[in-house]
């Protein structure tokens, strides 16, 4: 089986976590956030208190992830991190989600070329990426995002997880897998 890492989004890791995705968070973590990720059974696998995300500090992704591993990113990081961390994942052989809350693509336009997988807002289909999943105006984009990340887990593809990702996708707060595969 694969692993799943969320790089500095912790509402995507929460997200994947409740639909019981094994799922390492990396990125920075107050005492606060540290709870609420132990809380909703998220493993810290790299967590800092204080000071941003640097190179230095992607380079403990790099020597983690492994081929068939997925890495799930929003663009909160600055480009050259984001790149970076692409590289990083394409080099060991593992699947890239890159998820974008808002419609900021055209400032991401290299990244998302880089990308494996794009979760855009419907307005942006159009993307340089070979796979998009668009999300609605009343879909939460990080409930996709964590049930799509149990997909890729598990070894299904977007067209074969689409109704499980898309049932996650319509509820207002992030959901539990019960909730969604039984509710």
């Amino acid at each position: 089986m694969s692993r799943t890492y969320v790089l500095q989004s912790p509402g995507i890791a929460i997200a994947a976590a409740r639909m019981k995705a094994d799922v390492n968070y990396i990125g920075i973590a107050d005492q606060e956030l540290v709870s609420e990720l132990a809380h909703n059974h998220v493993f810290l696998c790299e967590a800092w208190e204080q000071g941003p995300i640097t190179e230095r500090r992607l380079q403990r992704l790099y020597h983690r992830l492994m081929p068939r591993d997925s890495l799930f990113m929003e663009t909160n990081l600055p480009e050259p991190l984001l790149i970076k961390a692409l590289s990083y994942a394409k080099e060991a052989g593992a699947t890239t989600v890159l998820v974008y809350m808002r419609p900021d693509l055209n400032k991401y336009a290299i990244v998302s070329s880089q990308a494996d997988i794009l979760i855009v807002p419907e307005s942006n289909e159009n993307m340089a990426a070979n796979r998009v999943i668009t999300f609605g105006e009343h879909e939460h984009a990080e409930a996709l995002a964590g049930a799509f990340a149990l997909a890729l887990m598990n070894g299904l593809d977007e067209k074969q997880a689409e109704a499980f990702y898309r049932r996650a996708a319509l509820s207002r707060e992030l959901p539990w897998y019960d909730e969604v595969a039984y509710g």
